[in-house]
């Protein structure tokens, strides 16, 4: 069962967000920002990141 706030938003949805996570849909190369969670298949040791262009 995935956890609410006190407003009844997703947890997750708002992890989302604070981590700057966006989803790739499809051969369209649509991205989202927003309306999803994450959900870890592989233990955290097993996890591979793309790093973020740093900034001017």
């Amino acid at each position: 069962m995935l956890s609410r706030d006190q407003n009844g938003q997703l947890t997750c949805a708002k992890d989302v967000k604070r981590l700057g996570v966006t989803l790739e849909i499809g051969a369209s190369s649509r991205k989202a920002s927003s309306g999803f969670c994450t959900l870890w298949t592989s233990p955290s040791n097993q996890r591979q990141f793309v790093s973020k262009p740093r900034q001017p």
